[in-house]
């Protein structure tokens, strides 16, 4: 059960530290013209859908923030472990006629947090497959996508966190070694409200492109940050391992690989992976190689 929410109040009614009425504008068209605040919540992605339920069309674009999570995931199933009040937790509640292809929502919400980043740090994020941002080997933001099937329209929610203002000792141990923050690439601490803001506005700008299928930009962006493109990588998934060079993403068909048999459309919903490769690697695993 989520703590109180204050739905774009002032200081006076909020019990977290980030205040709604700093971070939503009625400016926006679509994401975060309203803001909730909570302390703490199991999970804002939970929050969100429950939201959509309550409110339908209301609450669409709605964005709610949390300073913990008692229950807060990752992709397939991992958590996602955050120390209070020192980065930024939050989800976005959407609704659309039916449900874009998930790959347009990830790559809308990694260009938008990537040109956040760079907004507010000057700092070049690097996009990592399918759905985080580093800066150097340290991950900085992980994204989760999820989608509900209702009676009429398609429920979505964009959950989001990212680490703003830790040291590396306010990371838990498990992921203490591989853990970064903006803090930790910059020297310097961040306005937590100013940055959320600032997310909104790119948020606003990326995914109702995804919503109405204006992909292209998000598609360009979003290989461009992959920082991949022209060359050799392997790809692991459902579909097993391949190898190539990587031509072009494509929010629909997925990702564009050229390899020894051909051109090869590659799902994104079933790619676990895609990374550099060598050819020494492709002929020591036995994969094909151009």
């Amino acid at each position: 059960m989520a703590s109180e929410i204050s739905v774009d109040s002032d200081s006076g009614g909020v019990p977290s530290a980030l205040r709604a009425a700093r971070i939503a504008s009625p400016e926006r068209r679509v994401v975060g013209r309203e803001v909730c605040c909570l302390e703490q919540t199991a999970s804002t992605n939970d929050d969100a859908f429950a939201a959509l339920d309550r409110d339908g069309e209301d609450a669409h674009g709605r964005a709610i923030f949390a300073e913990s999570q008692t229950a807060g995931r990752g992709r397939r199933g991992r958590s996602w472990l955050a120390q209070p009040s020192l980065g930024l937790l939050f989800s976005v509640a959407l609704r659309a006629p039916k449900a874009p292809p998930a790959a347009s929502l990830v790559a809308g919400a990694a260009v938008a947090m990537r040109d956040a980043i760079r907004q507010m740090s000057g700092i070049t994020v690097r996009i990592k497959w399918p759905n985080d941002l580093y800066v150097g080997p340290r991950k900085l933001c992980g994204i989760l996508v999820e989608a509900r099937a209702g009676a009429q329209r398609a429920n979505l929610v964009v959950g989001i966190g990212i680490n703003l203002n830790q040291t590396e000792e306010d990371f838990h141990p498990d992921v203490r070694a591989i853990a970064g923050s903006l803090r930790m690439a910059s020297a310097r601490s961040f306005d937590r409200e100013a940055f959320a803001a600032s997310a909104l506005d790119a948020l606003d700008d990326a995914l109702p492109a995804a919503l109405s299928a204006d992909y292209l930009r998000i598609e360009n962006e979003f290989a461009e940050g992959l920082d991949l493109l022209g060359k050799r990588v392997r790809v692991t998934g459902a579909q097993g391992e391949s190898s190539g060079q990587l031509l072009a993403f494509d929010c629909v068909r997925g990702l564009a690989i050229q390899s020894e048999s051909g051109l090869l459309w590659l799902p994104a919903e079933t790619t676990t992976a895609l990374q550099p490769s060598e050819p020494s690697a492709d002929r020591a695993s036995g994969l094909t190689k151009p």
